[in-house]
């Protein structure tokens, strides 16, 4: 097949939505002529890498828009660089499809429901997805964050549900030939007639090379070393674990968590940790490198995750990858990613914030009290990396397109 890929965020080197577009840019271009829309500032980065590993069928189209070059990665700014770089970039698939005419289009980056993509009006196939963004907890669990954070989450669920009343979202999913989902609450805040075209389909994938063959031993007497890997912001669920460490450090249990991230809320987060009196116990490592983080994978020996709302979860199939076995709520992304066999999930339905973080708490003696129980899990955790490749991720999809094309051929 001939595909075009809207990629809004794609870069080698790095994880999450750039991550993601890379990655699934460089699978489908094993078995077909892949077309890549990106933004120019990625352009230096991408060259290179495809200076030092050609790739003959991948091809990319670089735009950016002028007034947006300083827009940080993150935060509200770079959805409205988003809506204004769909806009620009229709015309120049136009004239990409005189030229390649591509047997379907998929829209990738920005992975959010929300955010329309024009290119369904191309007028060929039109998948879109993995998208997510429909992912939410009760506000019951945000109980005691600061009220900012509290402000912010409600400010989402209400635009998370306008998208049923926003007509330019309506029309361009009404596009879609399929709607790929990341989690079923994804799925569940489209309207009823893109809920007929959806599957769900998680979008991130382990690399072969970042799975180990052996998980991480604990020796006799040894502190349980627990990692997590987040931004610090509310919704990211630090502030359960802070309240499990503080139980956990009163009965006297060997753990340490250690914390690799950076974020608004540090400060805040610094002062609980502090208030417990458990800072020798639960450390902030501040936002560290990619290799850093690679490294601590390999010196911990489970990785906490009680997010509220994950889409998909980078953090926990790259865990996973290193042998660790995985707490996390069953909320969003995670909870499709783990299973009974490579960690512990949580429920959270009419449970309240205390509730959430005793079981946390539970949850961890558990594994560091029974380490035959952690090195089960442990192995578990690397034959599930194994079965959640990103050959295998985005084959899933890829087979989706080819039915697509097949489908509007016969009609």
């Amino acid at each position: 097949m001939k595909i075009l890929l809207s990629a809004f965020s794609c870069r080698p080197d790095v994880g999450s939505e750039p991550g993601v577009g890379w990655n699934w840019s460089v699978q489908l271009a094993q078995r077909h002529d892949v077309v890549v829309l990106t933004r120019e500032r990625y352009r230096p980065i991408i060259e290179a890498e495809l200076s030092l590993r050609p790739r003959p069928r991948l091809h990319f189209t670089f735009l950016e828009i002028p007034l947006t070059l300083n827009i940080p990665e993150v935060g509200f700014a770079i959805y409205a660089e988003y809506i204004l770089w769909q806009i620009v970039v229709f015309p120049i698939a136009l004239r990409l499809h005189r030229k390649w005419r591509f047997d379907v289009v998929q829209h990738l980056t920005i992975s959010t429901f929300r955010y329309p993509s024009w290119l369904g009006f191309l007028g060929i196939p039109f998948v879109f997805g993995p998208v997510g963004g429909g992912e939410r907890a009760p506000m019951r669990l945000y109980q005691g964050l600061p009220l900012r954070e509290r402000l912010r989450e409600r400010l989402r669920t209400a635009v998370m549900f306008s998208g049923f009343l926003d007509p330019f979202s309506r029309i361009a999913l009404s596009r879609a030939d399929l709607y790929v989902a990341k989690s079923k609450q994804s799925v569940e805040v489209v309207p009823a007639s893109v809920r007929r075209k959806a599957v769900v389909q998680l979008e991130v994938g382990a690399n072969p090379e970042e799975i180990v063959l052996k998980p991480p031993e604990r020796a006799a007497g040894e502190s349980l070393r627990a990692l997590m890997v987040c931004r610090l912001i509310g919704w990211k669920g630090i502030h359960f674990a802070i309240d499990a460490a503080s139980q956990l450090h009163a009965k006297g249990v060997n753990v340490e968590i250690e914390v690799c991230g950076a974020g608004r809320l540090l400060a805040w987060l610094q002062g609980k940790v502090q208030s417990h009196g458990i800072q020798e116990h639960f450390r902030f490592l501040g936002a560290v490198s990619r290799s850093e983080v690679k490294e601590k994978y390999r010196q911990s020996h489970l990785l906490l995750l009680p997010s509220l709302h994950d889409s998909s979860g980078n953090a926990v199939v790259e865990a996973l990858g290193y042998g660790l076995p995985v707490i996390c709520l069953d909320l969003g992304g995670p909870a499709e990613i783990v299973t009974e066999g490579c960690g512990i999930v949580l429920p959270t339905c009419g449970r309240s914030r205390a509730d959430i973080s005793n079981a946390l708490a539970e949850a961890v003696v558990v594994l560091e009290a029974n380490e035959s129980l952690r090195q089960r899990l442990a192995l578990g955790a690397i034959t599930r990396a194994r079965e959640l490749l990103w050959s295998n991720q985005v084959h899933a999809v890829e087979l989706l397109l080819e039915n697509v094309v097949k489908r509007r051929q016969t009609m």
